[in-house]
């Protein structure tokens, strides 16, 4: 990488994704860390960086949840 993220490039490309995609583990959709951006910008922008600068991801981030339905 030739130089650094910015907070201002990470919310941006946070903000195009849509809001409307398949919630996370923990629950929470694309449109909850939108309108959340104030409160969790900080630690999400931490954590995107230090994955950039180390090159891995944070346990919790890589991690899948699986539900079986019944038929």
């Amino acid at each position: 990488m030739i130089c650094d993220l910015t907070d201002r490039e990470i919310k941006e490309s946070i903000f195009d994704i849509e809001s409307n995609k398949a919630s996370g583990p923990d629950g929470y959709t694309l449109e909850f860390f939108k309108r959340a951006c104030d409160v969790v910008r900080n630690d999400i922008c931490l954590a995107k960086k230090d994955f950039f600068k180390n090159g891995k991801l944070l346990g919790e981030v890589n991690s899948t949840l699986i539900a079986l339905i019944p038929k």
